[in-house]
């Protein structure tokens, strides 16, 4: 869920900016086009792989991820919270 909350966060300021809105969920790919926009975007590098880690096996229902610590669950989130918060903030929200 961490995962998709950057990955909506960050599609939603490129279309806030009026930018194609690319069918992904590389948050790598995601962030890239946005720091077309803002080169502060490269603030959230490492927010973007930590959450790149959880994507996969944990996307599609019927997958239930395996080895994920509260640890690890406590660091997405926050690293989620942290791309959620920036986008707000540059959205003027």
């Amino acid at each position: 869920m961490s995962q998709q909350l950057a990955e909506k966060c960050l599609k939603a300021y490129l279309a806030e900016n009026n930018l194609r809105v690319p069918k992904i969920h590389q948050l790598e790919k995601l962030l890239g086009e946005c720091k077309k926009i803002s080169l502060d975007f490269n603030k959230l590098n490492e927010e973007a792989v930590v959450l790149s880690e959880y994507y996969i096996e944990s996307r599609y229902p019927g997958d239930f991820p395996e080895g994920f610590s509260w640890g690890d669950a406590d660091k997405a989130f926050k690293a989620a919270l942290k791309i959620k918060n920036f986008v707000f903030n540059e959205l003027g929200i």
